[in-house]
């Protein structure tokens, strides 16, 4: 076992960082890690938010330039009828103090071909900072907080269009989610105003890269990588990489964009494309 333990388990996509620390999240914890040596520095304990013997994991932090770390969290209940819950924890990196705590709102709705309302179980599972705003999303939802109070300035309830398990991009006053429901989306960071979304063939639970005025994202069901058109979401090109159909690989890294390449590691190899 590392130092780190289950941090390292249950980090499923992204640290954040600042100029001298990297700050992982994990079980009931995130970390504060010391670039110079990997010591750790310094540990927000996620305390009193929750019922008591269950366990928050934190998913996807963000950290502020003025350094505010946002640490969004999931734990389950059991033994309640809302199985999955979550909040969002703001502490001050420097004295390790807790700022506020954001518990995510839950909501019925009615399932499509029954007559009834279900609980959309929300646990948070990632935060990026965007002017005043942090942004974070949820099973269900995404929000906008404003980053010193918790207060909500939007919000997004899409059950049928989510399914949000890695946290939101955040790019020029845009952030942009994709989730199992086959939708990426690309919403205004300020008014929460969806800007373009498009439906591709499998779920989707990478992290997306924008760059160059182009939208980057691999597909994990259908294995494909996706290039879109930042200004109007329409694909530029999409396809699998030419041995995915016999290997049949899973995708482990966001895609790596440069000049002329775009890269993406798979379990068994690592491609290199030229991009479109």
């Amino acid at each position: 076992m590392t130092p780190f333990g289950d941090f390292v388990k249950v980090s499923l996509s992204k640290m954040a960082q600042d100029e001298n620390h990297l700050y992982l999240g994990g079980r009931d914890a995130a970390l504060q890690i010391r670039k110079a040596d990997g010591a750790i520095t310094r540990r927000f304990d996620l305390e009193g938010h929750a019922p008591e013997g269950t366990t928050q994991f934190a998913y996807d932090v963000g950290v502020s330039d003025d350094g505010l770390l946002y640490i969004p969290t999931g734990y389950s209940v059991p033994s309640d009828s809302i199985t999955i819950r979550g909040n969002v924890y703001c502490f001050d990196t420097a004295t390790g103090d807790e700022r506020w705590v954001f518990e995510v709102p839950n909501r019925r709705w009615v399932r499509p071909g029954t007559p009834d309302t279900v609980w959309a179980d929300v646990g948070a599972s990632g935060a990026v900072v965007d002017g005043d705003r942090v942004v974070v999303t949820t099973t269900t939802q995404v929000i906008a907080l404003d980053r010193f109070t918790g207060e909500v300035l939007w919000e997004r309830f899409m059950p049928l269009e989510s399914g949000f398990w890695v946290g939101p991009t955040e790019a020029n006053g845009a952030v942009y989610v994709g989730g199992i429901s086959r939708y990426v989306h690309k919403i205004d960071a300020a008014t929460g105003e969806t800007l373009w979304r498009i439906l591709v063939e499998g779920s989707l639970t990478p992290i997306i890269v924008v760059r160059d005025g182009r939208v980057y994202f691999t597909d994990d069901a259908w294995g494909e990588l996706w290039v879109l058109d930042d200004a109007t979401g329409e694909p530029v090109w999409h396809d699998q990489p030419l041995d995915h159909p016999e290997t049949q690989e899973l995708y482990f890294s966001p895609v790596g964009v440069g000049e002329r390449y775009m890269v993406v590691v798979g379990d068994k190899y690592v491609y290199g494309l030229t991009k479109p």
